[in-house]
């Protein structure tokens, strides 16, 4: 989930109740890096920087 998801959610309704509910179900719902790319199987690619 991200903040495309979030307005997705809130496109049809624009309530206030709704809206904040979209808007911490889209929260609840984001993944940090590491936890997406061990679901993927892949590596993280760490940058250096010059």
């Amino acid at each position: 989930a991200g903040f495309r998801n979030v307005l997705t959610k809130i496109y049809g309704s624009r309530s206030a109740k709704n809206v904040v509910k979209a808007v911490m179900d889209g929260l609840l719902q984001l993944r940090d890096k590491e936890t997406v790319a061990s679901q993927r199987g892949v590596e993280i690619e760490v940058e250096k920087r010059w």
